[in-house]
């Protein structure tokens, strides 16, 4: 099944710096625009749109869909499953991006393609699934699988 939409969650776009301000990772507009480009739908999912809110149209434009969602509902297998029926694509047709273990664990388990994304050089956990170290460094031509 071909992959049809690109849901990003917006930790693994933005570093926040000292000052709180969130800053883009450098590799982030050029993978927006070559996502466009392959014709796939591009859709943020956060947990707290407000801190990255002021930024994210300036960046990505008015047509970027952000979908916010208290952690205990992305914990639910159904809220992936519904956000999917109500982008008319099926959850194997979506590949979630995220920097957060927990975050890809759920999304995977909704039947959701999973990438993780090395943000934070720290990161000392066990990382079950396809990840790397940036977004460029993703095979569009061979998607990661379930």
């Amino acid at each position: 099944m071909n992959v049809q939409a690109v849901w990003v969650d917006l930790a693994a776009l933005f570093e926040v710096r000292a000052s709180g301000a969130p800053e883009l990772f450098a590799d982030v507009l050029d993978v927006f625009e070559q996502w466009r480009a392959l014709g796939l739908t591009v859709v943020g999912i956060t947990t707290d749109a407000r801190r990255y809110d002021p930024r994210l149209f300036s960046f990505f434009g008015e047509a970027f869909v952000v979908i916010e969602r208290p952690l205990p509902q992305w914990r639910q297998t159904q809220t992936w499953i519904d956000l999917a029926e109500e982008m008319e694509v099926s959850p194997e047709q979506v590949v979630f991006i995220t920097s957060t273990p927990m975050l890809m664990g759920f999304a995977r388990f909704a039947g959701l393609r999973t990438v993780g994304v090395m943000r934070d050089p720290h990161t000392m956990a066990v990382l079950d699934g396809y990840w790397v170290d940036a977004f460029t460094d993703i095979d569009w031509q061979d998607p990661p699988v379930l």
